[in-house]
């Protein structure tokens, strides 16, 4: 089995910055209709014979941990708000994925992220999430300190 090689499909770099200016729903599968994805109809991932059915050329969904589903035991289901939650963050954790996987073509000594935050403030150039939250609280009026908690916006 030949492993696809995603530079070979598209330009990872500008599928992102395609995927981070989309802002609704139809964007993003126009997006992702670009790639060539086999349908599950096309192939089922056998942990037995992984090679089965395999189709060069296009990506494949292989489960996390080679698990078909997770969903019973996360009880995806038992909110309705569950499942969109998951997706969202499974997506969130691809990108993270392909930006590793990116670094390592470039680099294949750099030094794994310890942490999923460490990884976003690495590839995505962001600041952390408190930061976020001291800008926005000042953009609304709102007094940080109001909380107990002395926190300098300059740290930021």
């Amino acid at each position: 089995m030949k492993a696809t090689n995603l530079p070979d499909l598209f330009n990872p770099a500008d599928f992102l910055r395609q995927a981070i200016e989309i802002s609704n729903v139809k964007g993003i599968l126009t997006l992702l209709n670009q790639l060539p994805v086999a349908s599950e109809d096309e192939y089922v991932f056998d942990a037995k014979n992984p090679d089965r059915g395999w189709i060069e050329g296009k990506l494949h969904w292989i489960p996390l941990g080679k698990d078909r589903g997770n969903a019973g035991r996360i009880k995806l289901a038992s909110r309705g708000e569950n499942p969109i939650a998951e997706r969202a963050i499974n997506s969130m954790e691809a990108l993270i994925e392909l930006q590793r996987r990116l670094e390592l073509l470039k680099d294949p000594l750099s030094r794994v992220p310890q942490s999923p935050r460490e990884a976003v403030m690495r590839y995505f150039s962001l600041p952390p999430l408190v930061c976020q939250a001291i800008r926005l609280s000042f953009e609304l009026y709102v007094d940080p300190g109001a909380s107990g908690v002395d926190i300098n916006p300059s740290l930021c």
